[in-house]
């Protein structure tokens, strides 16, 4: 009848997709007295595995999410000191392609997982969330990278951030479960708009009009219809262009009398 017991693991720590093997020990044959060999998880109260010949028993085994599992092994009255054996801690960055968000030039953000979370069978994902409006922007159930491309045309800097979270449909930053792991946050600020007036002539010759071109530093056309180009007359108050495509808008002021007229884009 065996005398000891103990347990043993192949790795104390272990990544996702990864296993690891238990290997409980006895000195005898448990064959030789009819004994049988048990191995526990302690947090399920399950067996995992029984044996009832020879003098090692193994188990090659995972498990997917949550924190540690414990395990004993125990033949008789016998039982082992605990093993315990804990999942690779999850960790993510978030990257992105540029800082200030031009018109018409999209920024990509990347997030960057320590482990791919398609071998978690589809407990969690990699998600990117604008925390600024808290709407999820990207969301990937495989491989340990995940990009999303934000779309805003109007308003100030918007904050993201990603997270390993639990599956949990389409949450958002508010609601999101079973965060394992939160990255920085990156800010992303569209930029500035410029706009300069210029003048084929400065003084208005009967029969020879002048075209005045405003010049934006961004296109409009590339603002889903938020922004256009205006050149106003500034003494009327009147609109003389409107453009909702391109940098360049221009337009030919028409007036035969009165003073001076001061034009503004």
């Amino acid at each position: 009848m065996p005398t000891t017991i103990s347990l043993e693991t192949s790795q104390a720590t272990f990544a996702a997709g990864s296993s690891f093997t238990l290997t409980a020990t006895t000195n005898v044959d448990v064959s030789l007295s009819s004994s049988t060999v048990t191995i526990t998880d302690q947090v399920t109260s399950g067996i995992v595995r029984t044996c009832s010949t020879g003098t090692t028993c193994a188990l090659t085994t995972t498990f997917p999410s949550g924190g540690p599992h414990t395990y004993v092994a125990q033949v008789n009255s016998l039982v082992s000191a605990p093993v315990t054996v804990s999942r690779q801690a999850w960790a993510v960055t978030l990257t992105q392609s540029g800082s200030v968000y031009t018109a018409g030039s999209p920024v990509t953000l990347t997030a960057t997982a320590n482990q791919d979370v398609g071998n978690t069978s589809n407990f969690y994902r990699i998600y990117i969330f604008n925390e600024t409006n808290g709407m999820l922007l990207a969301s990937c159930s495989t491989g340990s990278t995940c990009s999303g491309v934000p779309v805003f045309y109007t308003g100030g800097p918007q904050v993201y951030v990603a997270e390993v979270a639990a599956t949990n449909g389409t949450p958002t930053y508010a609601n999101v479960t079973g965060q394992q792991a939160v990255s920085n946050e990156i800010t992303l600020t569209r930029q500035a708009w410029t706009v300069t007036l210029t003048q084929s002539g400065s003084v208005y010759t009967a029969g020879s009009p002048v075209t005045l071109t405003a010049t934006a530093n961004q296109d409009v056309g590339a603002t889903g219809g938020s922004y256009r180009i205006y050149i106003f007359n500034k003494t009327t108050g009147i609109l003389l262009a409107s453009c909702s495509t391109g940098s360049t808008c221009s337009g030919v002021p028409v007036f035969y009398t009165g003073g001076p007229q001061v034009y503004v884009a």
